[in-house]
């Protein structure tokens, strides 16, 4: 059943008085309404075609004129010139209806800067009545003469709705927030019109929704299809998808699949001005490469929308899944075909063009691209699940709450230890702190609930509930205290001691070993926004670098690091982020590649550690010559670094015990550590490498 609304469009225009009950609409310059041209020279029938790429041009000369012959009296109050490039400066229009006695009807005088396909128009206030007219043009804008396009003369007449024009903002809309209608009303000359009268909005079924002035407000989850109405005239159809939940996929814990090129958090963090980029650049052979993501949710929801923002590297091929456990699952929404570049926004929602189906009790989410569409590979701005709350029907019984502790806090979140019980499964806790505005729910993950979005200095008081499936909450709670540490711009600790043996190591930068070869600048001048500060903390030199997005390091003489395992590095991030770090190899008379990527995430407040793989994070990076790191990605956030070396994971204990012997020698060669037993040279991995 339809629902009706109905409201009074008011806004009134001055218009010309028109002869009541009579509809011009021609074109009373077409050649194919009787009309005829003649000119000081050129064709001059080229302007009255109705063919925008033809043209009347003169001669190439100071004056000319160009003359109409309706065939008749007409009576118009509208003349439009389509000019050329080569316009008119000065001229007059002139009326006559014996092609004798002239009429001045509008005098021109002007420069343009560029009058190609500028379309001029002349609105008389009163209605003109004649058969010829006469441009009659006394001096030239640009060197090559006068010309247009086409010349129009017109009386619109009494305007009459033809034809609705209806759009919807989104084809979705939130319950809470509605989504605004548009509607463009045209008369028979395709003329939009402000004073169309009464206009009427129908929606189908008639409890999905209502109208409140042109925003459609749901009332019910689903989908309404909406028409516009005045009078007999209907609009085209528009279909609007209602739905109620939030976000629910929003900075929850996200697994990459695959080996993409960034953290997966990027692809759900809120932030559309980053993107995550699950393979970058495939050669034609890998388009079909795999790769995605996994997000845990932490509880339940019944799904309603998923949305996915594509860069213009997108997937041709892709399936949304779902799951309860994170081990089995059912398709979601498969997409199967999309071409070449095309940056769009997915939009899959029960009975939208992109299905959503198995949308019930989920916690797991993956989005999985079995195909790129191009070689430039598969980047996601930001993905989207919205959904509510999944609730059985047959459970009364609440939990009860257990016990809850202090794990650890920094200077925005805190980590509690948590348990509860109940006659089937708990849910999540309820943690409140009114005084402090905390008011959450938090998911236990191993044991622990993670309270977020706190502020730096302030002392909680926490009271702690659990809740189970459907939402029943527990009688009895747990409270817990907790005061978060100042917001720090510079770490006060070092980070944890460095384990390797001296031969074992190349560094790049660390007060721990001795750089050598020696690294020359630690903030390259490329442009960046970055600045840099030498800081020293308990006698330890670092760098500090504030509004990153991006720095080099350069260094006198190339490092080898063929022989290398690992790539070292300690971060100090003021806030949660990430950091992408690119060892690059090149200099004098080699190639450069800087094109090997690794991107950590960070946890604020805090050293980070890292020990990267050389053959997997930076795969197929020649190592023979890195004279250059960049750091990149970051966001434009504060890092403090230490710390950076090369190292190798050889086998210890044989070196240690050829070089417990007095016929042991150790050399550096080309850069590189060889040990010398009985004329047999061996690197820093036990490995025999020549005699």
């Amino acid at each position: 059943m339809k629902k009706i609304f109905t409201f009074v469009c008011c806004v009134c225009m001055a218009v010309a008085s028109f002869a009541q009950g009579i509809v011009y609409d021609t074109n009373f310059a077409l050649a194919s309404n009787g009309a005829t041209a003649t000119a000081s020279s050129g064709n001059a029938g080229a302007a009255i075609d109705g063919n925008n790429g033809s043209r009347w041009e003169s001669d190439h000369q100071e004056t000319a004129w160009w003359q109409l012959d309706m065939g008749q009296v007409r009576i118009f109050n509208t003349i439009q010139i389509r000019w050329e490039g080569a316009y008119s400066k000065t001229f007059e229009l002139l009326g006559s209806n014996d092609a004798a006695n002239w009429t001045v009807i509008q005098s021109v005088s002007r420069t343009l800067d560029n009058a190609n396909n500028y379309e001029e128009e002349f609105v008389f206030a009163t209605d003109q009545s004649y058969r010829y007219i006469l441009l009659n043009a006394t001096e030239r804008g640009l060197p090559y003469g006068h010309s247009f396009f086409e010349f129009r003369v017109l009386y619109p007449g009494v305007s009459v709705l033809t034809t609705l024009e209806l759009t919807a903002a989104s084809p979705l809309a939130k319950m809470s927030e509605g989504v605004d209608l548009n509607v463009v009303a045209k008369d028979q000359n395709n003329a939009i019109m402000a004073d169309y009268g009464t206009l009427t909005y129908n929606i189908d079924p008639a409890a999905a929704g209502n109208m409140v002035g042109n925003k459609y407000m749901p009332a019910t989850k689903g989908t309404a299809v909406i028409t516009a109405q005045v009078g007999e005239v209907v609009s085209n159809v528009v279909s609007v998808f209602a739905y109620a939940g939030e976000n629910v996929a929003l900075n929850k814990p996200v697994e990459n699949i695959g080996t993409p090129e960034t953290p997966g958090l990027i692809v759900n963090n809120g932030n559309e001005g980053d993107i995550w980029q699950g393979i970058t650049s495939p050669s034609n052979a890998t388009m079909d490469q795999e790769c995605g993501f996994i997000i845990d949710l932490e509880a339940y929801y019944s799904l309603e929308l998923v949305t996915i923002k594509f860069e213009g590297a997108c997937s041709q091929n892709y399936t949304v899944d779902f799951s309860e456990d994170g081990s089995a699952w059912t398709t979601g929404y498969e997409h199967i075909g999309n071409p070449g570049i095309n940056g769009r926004t997915d939009m899959i929602y029960p009975g939208g063009d992109k299905e959503l189906q198995n949308y019930d009790k989920v916690r797991y989410v993956r989005f999985l691209s079995t195909k790129q569409a191009t070689e430039w590979g598969c980047k996601i701005y930001e993905f989207k699940v919205f959904g509510e709350d999944w609730v059985p029907s047959d459970d009364a019984e609440a939990p009860v709450m257990g016990t809850a502790s202090l794990v650890s806090v920094n200077d925005n979140h805190a980590v509690i230890a948590v348990t509860a019980t109940d006659n089937g499964e708990v849910r999540d806790f309820h943690v409140v702190d009114a005084a402090n505005g905390i008011n959450v729910f938090c998911a236990a993950v191993a044991g622990n609930i993670t309270v977020r979005n706190l502020q730096p200095g302030t002392t909680y008081h926490f009271t702690i509930t659990a809740r189970d499936l459907a939402l029943n909450e527990s009688a009895n709670s747990q409270t817990v205290n907790v005061t978060t540490a100042a917001h720090l711009t510079q770490p006060e600790t070092l980070p944890e001691a460095q384990s390797h043996p001296a031969e074992k190591v190349k560094a790049i930068y660390s007060d721990v070993y001795t750089v050598n070869p020696v690294w020359n600048d630690y903030n390259a001048p490329w442009g960046q926004s970055t600045t840099m500060e030498a800081i020293e903390v308990s006698g330890d030199n670092m760098l500090k670098y504030a509004n990153l997005n991006w720095l080099g390091w350069t260094c006198a003489t190339a490092v080898n690091a063929s022989e290398m395992t690992h790539l070292h590095i300690d971060i100090w991030a003021e806030d949660n982020g990430h950091l992408g770090i690119v060892p690059i190899f090149g200099g004098t008379g080699l190639t450069t590649d800087d094109n090997k990527r690794k991107i950590v995430d960070l946890e604020g407040q805090a050293w980070n550690s890292f020990d990267l793989n050389l053959a997997t994070d930076f795969a197929g990076l020649n190592l023979t010559s890195i004279f250059q790191f960049k750091y990149d990605n970051a966001d434009g956030r504060t890092f403090v670094i230490d710390n950076v070396y090369f190292w190798t994971d050889g086998i210890v204990t044989a070196l240690e015990e050829v070089t417990t012997e007095q016929n042991v020698t150790k050399v550096i060669r080309n850069g590189q550590l060889l040990i010398i037993k009985d004329g047999v040279a061996y690197n820093v991995a036990g490995q025999i490498i020549g005699k």
